[in-house]
Formats: C-alpha cells, structure tokens, sequence
C-alpha cells in the first residue's frame, strides 16, 4: 500500500518524523529509503504509476551524476525504467544523504528549502531501495528493478498554500479608487 500524506511543513521538525513514523507503521524495516523531489502536480501521477517520470521527461547524460545512453543501452536499461534519487540514511538524528560528493544533513536540506519558500509546490516520493538499482559511476541516478509502483512507499505534498492576508474592504476599495 502506497502512503499518502499532506503535511503542513517539510522542514526537518515536520517531514522527517512523519516519514519515519510512516514507514514503521508500513512495516517497512530499512535503515535508509530514496527520495525524490518532485512539482506537486506530479505527485498524482506517481500514486498512479509509481513514477513521476514519463516519455516526456529528459535524460541528461551529466557526467558522475548519471550514466550515460551507451551505459543504459548496455545494460538494456530504457529510458522509462531511470529516475534520480537521494540515498537518505533514516538510521541517525541528522539522516544524512549518502548518494552525494560530500555527506550533506538532509535535515538541513529541508530547512533551507522551507526558509527559502521552495517546498510549497514540492512533493517527496519516497521509494525501497530494494526496487531500485543504482547506475554505475553515477551519483544519482537508479534503475527500476521492477514495476516502479512495487517500489514506492509514500508520496508527501504539502498541505495547500495559505491565501494571503488580505485587508480589510473598505481599504482595498480605497487603494482602487485612489
């Protein structure tokens, strides 16, 4: 069964937690999970077919991040079955991304991003690494080793944006009639 869960916040406090919490209550007894990042409006589409990714989406053959098409071909690896993933360690407080040049917190990953406002259109896709393969020489990128849908756990989106405060009527009639 695939989770799916809005939360009010994805900083390190809100999101991790939860996706901890999640996890044990699925059964799911891994020490690290693989996350990707996706526009909200994807997230339906990955409850849907496991993957956010469709022939539409690019490959970008970027050295030590992902394999390249001769690699792929070689390995009999279609363009469908590669998605790009952090390797998050779930095992210690700071849950760091082991998938990347220099071990980087990925709980001080979320926060910036908070900080920073970028979370509100974003969704986690969180999937068993068991499901998936990582590329040779590459960072980033993985294989489905089966229907990707058998590898997803849980979708995350965030909770819908907040209206901004708007003021009160006569103030507003006031600003546009000058």
């Amino acid at each position: 069964m695939i989770i799916s869960r809005q939360l009010p916040s994805f900083d390190a406090r809100t999101f991790l937690p939860a996706l901890k919490e999640e996890l044990q209550a699925q059964g799911f007894t891994g020490d690290h999970v693989l996350l990707r990042s996706v526009q909200a409006d994807r997230a339906d589409i990955a409850l849907q077919t496991g993957t956010d990714r469709d022939s539409h989406s690019q490959i970008f053959d970027i050295p030590t991040a992902d394999s390249s098409a001769e690699v792929r071909a070689e390995f009999g690896v279609p363009d469908q079955a590669v998605t790009y993933l952090h390797d998050v360690d779930l095992s210690g407080p700071t849950s760091m991304v082991r998938n990347v040049g220099n071990p980087v917190s990925f709980n001080s990953k979320l926060d910036e991003s908070e900080q920073a406002g970028l979370n509100w259109d974003s969704a986690y896709l969180v999937y068993d690494p068991a499901g998936l393969k990582p590329a040779p020489n590459a960072l980033v990128e993985y294989w489905f080793q089966k229907n990707p849908k058998d590898a997803l756990l849980a979708v995350f989106t965030h909770e819908p944006k907040p209206p901004e405060p708007r003021g009160s009527l006569a103030e507003e009639l006031k600003t546009l009639l000058g």
